[in-house]
């Protein structure tokens, strides 16, 4: 895809992006710190699954207890 000479005019006005100050650099400086690792695993995977287990059987309960009352 071909420039414009619109286009190309306006480039050559711009002048070169300068460096960021070293103390504008970034508003995330030192947020990068590592999380410690009792915070990475706080629960075994099998909670999770167990209570969605529970959460199916309880439902399903109910679906049979509705149609059951019926």
């Amino acid at each position: 895809m071909a420039l414009t000479t619109e286009s190309a005019a306006t480039d050559r006005l711009q002048p070169a992006p300068t460096e960021t100050p070293e103390g504008e650099a970034s508003t995330c400086h030192g947020i990068s710190i590592p999380e410690p690792v009792e915070l990475r695993r706080p629960w075994p995977a099998w909670i999770p699954l167990l209570v969605i287990a529970l959460l199916v059987i309880s439902v399903a309960v109910f679906a049979v207890a509705r149609i059951g009352g019926w």
